[in-house]
């Protein structure tokens, strides 16, 4: 593992007058109706780790049970999915009307290191932390050269830089968060224990049924009814 990457919502504090968020319950508030990027979890996974979060959460561990909630989801951002992981949280962060975005926390975390009007969420409900790989290729010829590399990158300078430079989560457990780290220690995470076979097989299946939702409740944006 080289990272660790927990789904997290991003709130832009200019934008948003409500109450304050702490869940996937709060996205549901009809002030919010059409103002909360999601991504494609057919091609982000920040989307699919939200995706999976939301039918664990809500579905009370049980992922067929949280459909329910995704649906009343897919509704509230009436059907519209955005197709670039970058597009979702900038357009929370940047000028636009969109006032909550669903990304990872290295993203939320990042603006609000660097003072941006922005509140990193972690929901109350639960949530998955998915990690990045890192793997060496079967029979490369270079294996020396690559295991190096690999102990560098799990090693503790690369990896307190990955956190205090990058706001990433360190994988190491004998590196803290750097002191005033916008990351919140994860043993006070409302973690899920996903069952990742099931995650992984699933999501084809899982992916297709999300975009089926989205589809029911799309709304034309404005300059499609101009024709």
């Amino acid at each position: 593992m080289f990272s660790d990457l927990p789904a997290v919502l991003m709130v832009n504090l200019d934008k948003y007058q409500g109450p304050p968020l702490t869940g996937y319950g709060d996205l549901l508030a009809p002030e919010l109706k059409g103002r909360i990027a999601m991504g494609d979890p057919g091609k982000s996974s920040a989307a699919y780790a939200h995706l999976v979060s939301m039918l664990y959460a809500m579905g009370g561990g049980n992922p067929e049970a949280g459909w329910d909630y995704v649906e009343a989801f897919c509704a509230q951002i009436e059907g519209n999915i955005i197709g670039s992981s970058t597009e979702v949280y900038k357009s929370v962060a940047d000028p636009g009307h969109m006032e909550v975005a669903l990304t990872f926390e290295e993203v939320a975390a990042k603006y609000v290191a660097e003072g941006a009007p922005v509140d990193l969420v972690y929901p109350r409900e639960g949530l998955v932390s998915d990690q990045d790989g890192i793997y060496i290729i079967k029979g490369t010829p270079k294996r020396e050269q690559a295991e190096k590399l690999l102990d560098f990158l799990t090693g503790p300078i690369a990896q307190q830089m990955l956190s205090e430079e990058l706001y990433r989560r360190p994988v190491r457990m004998d590196l803290p968060l750097p002191p005033m780290s916008p990351l919140e220690p994860k043993e006070g995470l409302p973690l899920i224990q996903q069952d990742r076979a099931l995650v992984s097989n699933a999501r084809r299946d899982w992916v297709q049924r999300f975009h089926q939702l989205c589809r029911k409740y799309r709304q034309p944006k404005e300059h499609e009814n101009e024709n």
